[in-house]
């Protein structure tokens, strides 16, 4: 299957009742459009923050004075950074959730959505604990990677791609009853991606017209991409594992 078409069998699954289908994403949405104008908003502060403390440094000659400041603004950004941290592995843990749902109305097994029951599905059905395992290991993961400059991109970037249907593997060893533990997950995940990660990677490229509208419009275009884009990474998995793409 090509892109469009997978995109098209996306906005197919999504066109019925699209607004409770949109609700099922609406904590990650709302949480997404906050993080958005808060990290804008800390970004201005320690610009102007910055600004601040070089012209206090030509302007003075206390240096005791100038490192209390500076160890101020890096306190700020260790806090900010651990902030995100929290909230984008608890938008993690509930874009989960709602893809449990978007698989399940995919293929045809949801007919009907009840918003609380559908929202609360992984405390309902016991998955909680599993899917935080899964999100937070490989959030931690990636995160720390990532800050090893250069020698931790590419392991990073492979990694991404190659559990990038974790939580679609995770649903499917769950509902099977051959949930095996994390390790298991992401090696399935990885084995799956195996010579599919470039397509994959290309496949993202095509929404890159909509996060340029997510980022003129500060994240108000997330109640319709967030829906979109996750339901067409539903159609990839499926596509994949059936031996489609």
């Amino acid at each position: 299957m090509t892109s469009a078409e997978l995109k098209t069998v996306a906005r197919r699954a999504l066109k019925e009742n699209f607004f409770q289908k949109m609700l099922l994403f609406i904590v990650p949405i709302v949480l997404t459009i906050i993080t958005t104008f808060t990290t804008k908003a800390f970004s201005d502060f320690i610009d102007i923050d910055n600004e601040r403390i070089w012209k206090e440094f030509y302007e003075t000659d206390i240096l005791s004075d100038m490192l209390k400041e500076i160890t101020a603004v890096w306190q700020s950004i260790v806090i900010n950074e651990m902030l995100n941290f929290v909230i984008s592995t608890l938008i993690a843990i509930l874009t989960a959730t709602a893809i449990f749902n978007y698989i399940d109305i995919f293929r045809g097994q949801k007919k009907e959505i009840t918003l609380l029951s559908d929202t609360l599905r992984c405390f309902n059905d016991g998955y909680f604990g599993k899917i935080a395992l899964l999100t937070i290991t490989t959030q931690v993961i990636l995160y720390l990677l990532n800050w090893m400059i250069v020698i931790g991109w590419i392991p990073s970037i492979l990694l991404s791609f190659g559990w990038s249907q974790a939580i679609m593997v995770l649903h499917d060893k769950l509902e099977d009853d051959d949930y095996k533990g994390i390790w298991d997950v992401l090696t399935t995940s990885y084995q799956l991606m195996k010579g599919y990660k470039f397509k994959y990677f290309l496949f993202q490229l095509t929404f890159i017209g909509w996060y340029f509208l997510d980022y003129l419009s500060h994240g108000f275009v997330n109640f319709w991409l967030i829906p979109f884009s996750n339901m067409a990474m539903v159609a990839f998995y499926e596509a994949r594992k059936q031996k489609r793409l």
